[in-house]
């Protein structure tokens, strides 16, 4: 009789540190979310081109951070070879901004909406980083931290 009341505290203990757990991890991504400067973990930004734009010319491309209105281009780092342009030292970003990128033959893309999402080292909340975006109506994940990808 000990044991199976022993057995159901323990499965009690088990299930409501499993509810604190969830409730913690939303209100960790609510915190994220209402922070309106997009936050980075690294100290540049990668945009990476995939699929059916992974082996485009990337030689003349030109990223702008559009911000209220106002286009200012961003110097970047072409790795042709993997189909990315690092972006270094960028700042300012908010939720309400776009990235464009403009590729020779008029392809263009538009990033914007973007959303922090948190980052966890164990159970621990480490802090929040750009964690989402959209491109052409569609919302992508940040697959990993500070590549996003273009497809």
């Amino acid at each position: 009789m000990k044991n199976i009341i022993l057995t159901l505290i323990g499965i009690f203990s088990l299930f409501t540190s499993c509810v604190d757990e969830k409730k913690q991890k939303i209100q960790d991504q609510e915190q994220c979310a209402q922070n309106k400067n997009i936050e980075f973990k690294y100290d540049s930004l990668t945009l990476k081109f995939i699929d059916k734009y992974k082996n485009i010319n990337l030689d003349k491309a030109q990223v702008f951070h559009i911000k209220k209105g106002q286009h200012i281009l961003l110097s970047h780092k072409l790795n042709q070879q993997d189909s990315q342009l690092k972006i270094k030292n960028i700042t300012g970003l908010q939720t309400t901004d776009t990235l464009e990128i403009k590729l020779p033959d008029n392809l263009n893309f538009k990033l914007y909406n973007f959303k922090n999402t948190p980052y966890y080292g164990g159970k621990n909340l480490l802090g929040c980083s750009l964690g989402e975006y959209m491109i052409k109506d569609k919302k992508i994940a940040v697959p990993y931290y500070d590549i996003l990808n273009i497809y």
